[in-house]
């Protein structure tokens, strides 16, 4: 990565002195460009990872300054930077607008379909290319997470593209705020958004306009992105955050090796580590819907400890809440009257039909039977039926909004304090370990109802830079403590929050009993790759071993086999099957969390294709690979090329359904070819150098 290194340090010197534009901005109507500032560097500091460094732009008024807070690692060619805009003067300041945080442009060194010789003193470029790779976001769908390559050419029509979450308030909802730009097939960026909640950006790679541009060499590209809207003035002695971005310069390298950098860089820098410094993992859950009474929820934990069940956490979901009084499962068929949970969403006392003695009854005899307990809670939403007193108490901390909820103006310091130090008090008092944080409603409408006309998205700059006071403060008083970040699934996925927690429900497409498999293996496809750490939830049923292993191919499992009565197992119930994937789901996850993830498909979307994947850990010379046929793959037969196989050695291989182990030679593993004569199937294959 050597190469890698010295482009990014080179692009880092450029900010440094101020030769190269990185942001831009509207300021009494005028467009300014951060090279058109004056800058100077506030301070450095230095450890064995990372140096820090602040950079201050002086606004074209007096008091009014951009602050960059700049990190750059030494062990990944990667910058980042987190943003924050201040007004030290004593006069409110005038008005910014487009306040876009990210705005590069360059020229493409060499055109991706190499030049054209015009005349004898000029050499213009045969024809360009900009490859934008990006995800698509979570929206309860059988697409969450595909990623989708577009290409941008210099034609009309063809040089443009723009992502956005730019009508919502959670970042992932219609794209994941991660992209990567290719120049080239070896040269790149690799661009993450820091921003948890509506971001625009729009790339360009413009058309020639003239013959004297055709005999340009190369041809102009631009990422420009931030804040859809803004259009504000800054109070005096006020701080206003703004998105930030990582960077990384890939130069030299593969893409699919570059894929595996950008893994290693989010779970070494964007990932929850334990007080001790090791990576907290996503664990395999056993889900119980809150509303289930005490003894029943004790039920499923003898059977986990009495059947030997390799489970880590007992999941409480939505329902604990709330009155006194019966709250089933939205699923539970045997529940006519429905449920009522959605009412109860903001009420922070426990229901004591359901847990009579708090839920501490619980998590101790969780821990009894060897699991931690992990409880729901959605704090930034209050049902406008749910009798909190809060209402009463303190009427400021909310902003309406127009469906049945007031939202909590967690951009109020008080409000925030309180709410962190109610939620640690909490978490000690019922003997929680972990804490899931949900997000149903779509803040973007009440934000823009609350601004004053002169102050466009302050009240969500206020929330966003609140949000990461909270999570981080839960972090940093419990620092084994994961957080579980669910926003109606996979909504809320950007690398800040990324810091602090993980997804155990990807995607809601699974809330429901009634869904499509194949698109879960397609959704641990992708976010392997871009968001390592996450985890899908799943109906588990124990004689579909396609259907266990496509929730399972992620770094965890959320099981809702049990998650209520009605649903508790049957006389003939086939432990033994259930408890072999859960301890292969363990297996895998070592090799995803320490080793290389590979494609092995190139057209998974395709449904007449077969899906497979490989991990690798380069330090045991092992890992798996699991196929996918499809129900609706005509071929009986996979082949491909493993990657980091030694044609040299021998290899033990082991087949997971049929319990086998045999030796191959590790040509025979490199050219991998696999048999599958059923539809819909999968084979799961680990494998150990010898």
């Amino acid at each position: 990565m050597e190469k890698s290194f010295a482009q990014r340090n080179l692009f880092w010197e450029d900010i440094r002195q101020n030769k190269r534009n990185l942001f831009s901005l509207c300021h009494a109507g005028k467009k300014i460009l951060s090279t058109e500032l004056s800058c100077h560097v506030k301070n450095t500091q230095k450890d064995k990872n990372k140096e820090i460094t602040e950079l201050e732009w002086q606004l074209p008024e007096n008091g009014l300054t951009l602050t960059l807070k700049f990190t750059l690692f030494n062990d990944f060619p990667y910058l980042e930077y987190e943003s924050f805009i201040k007004n030290s003067g004593s006069h409110t300041s005038g008005i910014i607008e487009e306040l876009k945080m990210l705005d590069l442009n360059g020229t493409l060194a060499q055109p991706y379909y190499g030049t054209m010789k015009i005349k004898e003193w000029d050499s213009s470029a045969a024809g360009n290319r900009l490859k934008i790779s990006y995800y698509l976001g979570s929206f309860s769908s059988g697409s969450d997470f595909i990623r989708v390559d577009r290409r941008l050419y210099p034609k009309t029509g063809e040089e443009t593209l723009q992502l956005n979450s730019e009508d919502f308030s959670r970042p992932s909802e219609r794209a994941m705020p991660f992209f990567r730009v290719d120049f080239d097939d070896l040269n790149g960026y690799d661009i993450g958004v820091g921003w948890s909640g509506s971001w625009v950006a729009d790339f360009s790679l413009k058309s020639e306009t003239s013959p004297q541009e055709v005999w340009k060499r190369g041809k102009n590209w631009n990422i420009i992105s931030g804040m859809p809207h803004t259009h504000f003035c800054v109070k005096p002695g006020e701080t206003l955050r703004e998105p930030g971005y990582f960077i990384g310069f890939r130069n030299d390298i593969t893409v699919r090796d570059f894929i595996n950098i950008h893994r290693r860089f989010m779970m070494t820098h964007h990932a929850p580590h334990d007080s001790k410094g090791n990576l907290l993992l996503p664990p395999l859950s056993a889900a119980s819907w809150g509303g289930v009474e005490t003894e029943n929820m004790k039920k499923v934990l003898r059977t986990i400890k009495e059947k030997e069940l390799p489970f880590e956490v007992h999941w409480i979901d939505a329902g604990w809440q709330g009155h006194d009084g019966p709250c089933p499962h939205p699923c539970d068929e045997s529940a006519s009257a429905g449920s009522d949970w959605p009412q109860r969403v903001g009420s922070n006392r426990i229901n004591r039909y359901a847990h009579p003695n708090g839920l501490s009854e619980i998590t101790d005899f969780a821990r009894e039977c060897g699991l931690k307990t992990m409880v729901w809670f959605e704090p930034e939403r209050y049902h406008k039926e749910c009798g909190s007193a809060l209402f009463q108490e303190h009427p400021d901390w909310f902003l309406d909004n127009p469906s049945h909820s007031y939202i909590f103006d967690l951009g109020n310091p008080e409000a925030c304090e309180w709410l962190t130090n109610w939620t640690l008090d909490f978490l000690e008092r019922e003997k929680i370990e972990f804490y899931r944080i949900d997000q149903n409603i779509n803040f973007r409408e009440t934000w823009q109802l609350a601004d004053e006309p002169d102050r466009i998205g302050v009240h969500e700059m206020k929330h966003i830079d609140n949000l990461y006071r909270f999570w981080g403060a839960l972090r940093a008083a419990r620092p084994d403590m994961f957080i579980d970040n669910c926003a109606s699934g996979g909504r809320r996925l950007d690398y800040m929050l990324a810091t602090y927690s993980f997804p155990l429900c990807q995607s809601d497409f699974e809330t429901f009993q009634v869904y499509n498999y194949t698109c879960v293996h397609l959704e641990n496809y992708y976010l392997n790759e871009v968001y390592p750490l996450h985890s899908t939830l799943s109906w588990m049923p124990e004689d579909d071993s396609y259907a266990m292993l496509s929730g399972g191919c992620g770094l965890g499992i959320g099981s809702k086999r049990w998650q209520y009565p009605s649903r508790y197992p049957a006389e003939d119930f086939d432990y033994d099957i259930f408890r072999k994937h859960l301890f292969a789901f363990r297996e895998m996850r070592e090799f995803l969390t320490k080793g290389n993830y590979y494609q092995l498909s190139k057209n998974p979307e395709d449904l007449s294709e077969f899906c497979a994947m490989q991990a690798h850990d380069p330090a045991k010379q092992a890992g798996f690979v699991l196929i996918f046929r499809r129900p609706e793959t005509p071929e009986d037969e996979f082949l491909t090329l493993l990657p980091e196989i030694d044609p040299q050695s021998e290899y033990e291989l082991r087949d997971f359904a049929a319990g086998t182990v045999k030796r191959v030679s590790g040509k025979d593993l490199r050219y991998f070819r696999k048999t599958m004569p059923e539809k819909r199937s999968a084979s799961l294959m680990f494998y150990q150098k010898i």
